[in-house]
């Protein structure tokens, strides 16, 4: 039998309320795992329908800063079936869509 991804964790990766559809499931499992195969270890890339919001540890962020590195992130990310790319200047952190959420 083959391997199963654990949906269950990408949940994460997809703002509250959204439709859950298997494809997009598989379009962020395959973004991440190319920025992990490029040497980003602690990244998220967060769905937003057609748009990949990528999220990189601070201490990676500098690595960015490379014009033909972004060139070919932007390229690979659109080949997992996103249309725009683009970078959360924050980086990464846990539970970043919680910061959607308004608090009474």
């Amino acid at each position: 039998m083959g391997y199963k991804p654990a949906y269950a964790c990408l949940l994460t990766r997809i703002p509250y309320g959204n439709e859950l559809k298997i494809e997009d499931f598989e379009k962020i499992e395959n973004a991440e795992k190319y920025m992990m195969s490029i040497g980003f270890r602690a990244v998220r890339v967060r769905c937003h329908g057609d748009l990949a919001r990528i999220e990189v540890s601070k201490n990676d962020r500098s690595k960015l800063f490379d014009e033909k590195l972004l060139d070919t992130i932007a390229e690979k990310i659109k080949e997992c079936g996103f249309k725009y790319v683009t970078l959360d200047l924050q980086g990464y952190r846990v539970g970043s869509f919680n910061e959607t959420i308004i608090k009474n």
